[in-house]
C-alpha cells in the first residue's frame, strides 16, 4: 500500500517538476519575444541607416552619362521578356517610343532598400506623365515581393515585375544590384549606374524632363 503511494507521489512530483520546467521555458520564450522582435527593427533600422548614408548624390550618377557613344538598343534587348506579379507578359519593346528608367532590385538587397524613398519619391514627380517609364525589376517571386510590401507600405505603387536571370541581356549587367538603367525616346542607353543612389535630386529629374521634351 505504501509503496504504492510513494510510487504516485513521485509520478505525481515528476509530472509537476515537468510543467514547472515548461513553463519556466515559455515563459522565457514568451518574454524574449517582445525584445527580439524589438532587436530585429533597431538591426534592421541601422542596417538601412547605414547603407542611406552611403547613396551616391545625384552628381555621381551623371558623370556615368554617355555623351559620345551611345548604346542603342538591339532586337535581342527589345524583345527581352518579363512579367508584372500577376504573371502577365510584357517585353520591353512595349515601351519604345518613351524614357524607360530601369531599376534591378531584390528584396533581400539592403542598399536596394535604402534607395527606395528616393525612387518612390522621383517616381511621384512624373505621376501621370505617359512619355516616362519607371519599372522596378527583380528575379525573386512576386510572394516574397508582396511579403516586402505588407512590411514597406511605403513601397507600393510602384510598377513591379519579375524575370528570369539567365534570359537577361547583357546591357543590363550580371548580379551586381542595384543596377539601374535610363533609356532615351530613341532607345538610347543614356545611364547607367551600379550601387544605391539618391534618385530625386534636381539632376535627375532634369535629365529626365529634357529626355522626355527631346
Amino acid at each position: 500500500m505504501k509503496k504504492g503511494l510513494m510510487k504516485k507521489l513521485n509520478m505525481l512530483l515528476k509530472i509537476r517538476l515537468f510543467f514547472l520546467v515548461v513553463g519556466f521555458i515559455l515563459g522565457g520564450i514568451i518574454v524574449s519575444i517582445p525584445w527580439y522582435f524589438a532587436w530585429k527593427s533597431e538591426v534592421r533600422q541601422a542596417n538601412a541607416t547605414f547603407f542611406e548614408n552611403l547613396l551616391d548624390e545625384p552628381e555621381e550618377i551623371l558623370l556615368e552619362k554617355r555623351v559620345n557613344d551611345l548604346h542603342v538598343l538591339s532586337e535581342n534587348e527589345w524583345n527581352w521578356k518579363f512579367k508584372d506579379m500577376k504573371g502577365d507578359d510584357y517585353l520591353l519593346r512595349d515601351y519604345s517610343g518613351k524614357v524607360i528608367f530601369l531599376n534591378f532590385w531584390s528584396t533581400w538587397c539592403s542598399p536596394c532598400l535604402a534607395e527606395f524613398p528616393s525612387l518612390v519619391s522621383l517616381n511621384k514627380q512624373f505621376e501621370g506623365n505617359e512619355k516616362v517609364e519607371f519599372l522596378f525589376l527583380t528575379d525573386e517571386s512576386s510572394a516574397k515581393v508582396n511579403r516586402l510590401l505588407k512590411r514597406r507600405p511605403d513601397m507600393k505603387g510602384l510598377k513591379y515585375f519579375r524575370y528570369e536571370s539567365e534570359l537577361k541581356p547583357n546591357l543590363f549587367g550580371g548580379d551586381g544590384i542595384p543596377n539601374t538603367i535610363i533609356i532615351n525616346k530613341k532607345g538610347e542607353v543614356v545611364v547607367e549606374h551600379l550601387g544605391a543612389a539618391l534618385w530625386d535630386g534636381e539632376e535627375v529629374i532634369g535629365l529626365l524632363n529634357k529626355l522626355i521634351t527631346e
